[in-house]
C-alpha cells in the first residue's frame, strides 16, 4: 500500500474509530468478570472467531493475551468479513529474542498480535476493520498486519515496515 492509500483509509476512519472507542470505554464489566480474570485456557472462550490458543506463545504455550485486544480483533473480524489468521500473539521474552523481536514489543505484554495479509485488498479490508474497532496502533508489513492496543507506546500510530 502506498502512503497515500494508507492516509486515505485512515482519514475517513478516525471519526468512526472515536465512536467505537467511546462504545468500548463505556462498557460495563462482564458479570462473570472475576471468573474470566484468569488465564486458564480451560475456560470457555467467549469470542466468535477465535480461540485463546491462537494467541499463545509457540515455544512455551503461555496465553497471556489481553482480552480487550481479542474482543476488538473479534469485532474487527466480524466487520471485515474475511478470515483472520493470527501469526503471532503473546510472546515470552525468550521467543521474542529468538525471532529478533523488538525489546519493547507489545507482544511481550499480550497487547499485540499479527494477522496474515497476503494481498493488498485483504490488507486494506483488515486495516479498515481494525480502525473501526478502535485499534489504536497498526503496522502494515509485506505479509501481515500488526494490531496493537498498547498505551505504553505512542498512539494513535500507523506505520509500514
Amino acid at each position: 500500500m502506498t502512503p497515500l492509500e494508507i492516509f486515505t483509509i485512515g482519514k475517513g476512519l478516525w471519526s468512526l474509530y472515536e465512536k467505537v472507542d467511546e462504545h468500548f470505554n463505556d462498557r460495563k464489566p462482564q458479570e462473570d468478570f472475576e471468573d474470566r480474570g484468569t488465564n486458564d485456557s480451560k475456560l470457555e472462550d467467549s469470542w466468535k472467531f477465535f480461540k485463546r490458543t491462537e494467541f499463545s506463545c509457540p515455544c512455551c504455550n503461555r496465553d497471556d493475551i489481553s482480552e480487550e485486544l481479542v474482543n476488538r480483533i473479534d469485532y474487527s473480524r466480524s466487520l471485515a468479513g474475511v478470515p483472520f489468521r493470527i501469526t503471532s500473539g503473546f510472546r515470552c521474552e525468550q521467543h521474542n529474542r529468538r525471532i529478533h523481536g523488538k525489546p519493547r514489543s507489545s507482544h511481550l505484554d499480550g497487547s499485540a498480535c499479527d494477522i496474515s495479509a497476503p494481498s493488498g485488498s485483504i490488507k486494506s479490508t483488515i486495516v479498515a476493520s481494525l480502525f473501526a474497532s478502535g485499534i489504536k496502533r497498526v503496522g502494515i508489513y509485506k505479509t501481515f498486519i500488526h494490531a496493537d492496543i498498547s498505551t505504553k507506546l505512542p498512539y494513535p500510530m500507523l506505520w509500514t515496515g
